[in-house]
C-alpha cells in the first residue's frame, strides 16, 4: 500500500504542477524583476536595456531592477544569470559578446546553450565600417583595393580581442584577401578618440558610437553590415559591397536560467517584443541608431546556436585569441 500512496502522491504533484504552470503564467510577475546588464553603464546595450526595463515597469505595474554586472567579456554578469533560480525573477540583458565567449575561452563557468532559457533577440545594432578621412578609400572596393597594395602597413582598430567589432574585421580580411593589423582596445571610447586623430585607419563600429562623427564628417563610412540599408540609406550594405551574405551585427536580447517554465517564457517574449515596438520606445531606439527585431524564443535559440558556429568559423580561421 505504502507503495501505491507514493505513487498516487507522485501524480498528483506531476498534475498540480502542470495546472500550476499557467496560473502561474496569469499572475506572473508579482513583484520586482532583476535585469542584469552584462555592459558599463552608458553604452548601446545599457541604454536599451533601461528603456525597455523603464516600459515594462511601467506595463506590469512592477519594478524592473538593472544591475550593471560588467567585466571578463560579460561573462561575470552572465554567470551570475546561469546560477539564479528560473522562476523568471532573474533576466540577462546580453549581446553578442556571449556567442563569442565560447569559441574564446576553454574554462568558461557556464554552457551557453545548456545553462540558459532564450527569451527574446530585442534589438540589433548595426555595425559600420568606416575609416579616417587621410585613408584615400570612398568605397569598400577603393578600401579593398589600398589594402592590398600596402598588405601588413595598414591598421584596424577593435574595442578588443574576441569583440563583434573585431571579428567582423576579421571575417572582412578573410573574405577580401586583405592583411591589416589588429589594435585592440579596452572598449571604445578610446579607440573612437583615436580614430578621431587617425592614429588607427579602420574600424567595425556599432553605429551608435560612430553616428554623431559621421554626421559631422570626421570620419567616412564606406558600408553597413546589416542585410539591407538603414539609418544611413546612402550607405551600401556589405553585401552590395561585394561581400554577399555579410550580416554581422551586435545583437542584444534576453535570456533567463534554463528551466524556466514555457508559459512564462512566452509572456515574457511577447511583452518585451511588444514593449520595444510601442512608439516612444521604437523611436528612442531609432535615434539612437538602434533597430527593434523581436525573435520569438525558438527563433533566438536558433539564432544563439547558428551565431556560436559562425563565430567559431572566424575565430578558427583567423587564430584570434585574447591579447
Amino acid at each position: 500500500m505504502a507503495r501505491y500512496g507514493k505513487a498516487l502522491l507522485s501524480l498528483l504533484v506531476g498534475v498540480l504542477l502542470l495546472v500550476g504552470a499557467p496560473i502561474h503564467a496569469q499572475t506572473y510577475p508579482d513583484k520586482a524583476l532583476r535585469l542584469v546588464v552584462p555592459f558599463a553603464p552608458g553604452g548601446g546595450g545599457d541604454v536599451a536595456g533601461r528603456l525597455l526595463a523603464a516600459k515594462l515597469t511601467e506595463m506590469w505595474s512592477q519594478p524592473v531592477i538593472v544591475e550593471n554586472r560588467a567585466g571578463a567579456g560579460g561573462n561575470i554578469g552572465a554567470e551570475l544569470v546561469a546560477r539564479a533560480s528560473p522562476d523568471g525573477y532573474t533576466l540577462l540583458f546580453t549581446s553578442t559578446a556571449l556567442v563569442i565567449a565560447p569559441s574564446m575561452s576553454s574554462k568558461l563557468p557556464f554552457n551557453v546553450e545548456r545553462d540558459f532559457t532564450p527569451i527574446t533577440l530585442a534589438v540589433e545594432l548595426p555595425n559600420v565600417l568606416v575609416v579616417h578621412p587621410s585613408v584615400k578609400a570612398n568605397s569598400v572596393a577603393e578600401f579593398v583595393a589600398l589594402g592590398k597594395s600596402q598588405p601588413g602597413k595598414m591598421n584596424y582598430a577593435s574595442p578588443g580581442s574576441g569583440t563583434g567589432g573585431h571579428l567582423a574585421a576579421e571575417l572582412f580580411k578573410q573574405m577580401a584577401g586583405i592583411d591589416l593589423i589588429h589594435v585592440p582596445y579596452k572598449g571604445g571610447g578610446a579607440l573612437i578618440a583615436d580614430l578621431l586623430a587617425g592614429s588607427v585607419q579602420v574600424t567595425f563600429a556599432t553605429l551608435p558610437s560612430v553616428m554623431p562623427y559621421i554626421e559631422a564628417k570626421r570620419i567616412r563610412p564606406l558600408a553597413i553590415t546589416t542585410n539591407k540599408r538603414e539609418f544611413l540609406m546612402d550607405l551600401p550594405t556589405m553585401s552590395e559591397a561585394g561581400f554577399e551574405g555579410f550580416n554581422i551585427t551586435t545583437w542584444v536580447g534576453f535570456l533567463g536560467p534554463a528551466g524556466m517554465a514555457p508559459a512564462v517564457v512566452e509572456k515574457l517574449s511577447t511583452d518585451i517584443s511588444r514593449a520595444a515596438r510601442m512608439p516612444d520606445i521604437a523611436e528612442k531606439l531609432w535615434q539612437q541608431g538602434i533597430l527593434v527585431v523581436g525573435l520569438s524564443p525558438q527563433q533566438f535559440k536558433d539564432k544563439v546556436a547558428k551565431d556560436i558556429q559562425l563565430y567559431r568559423n572566424i575565430i578558427a580561421r583567423s587564430g584570434a585569441k585574447i591579447e
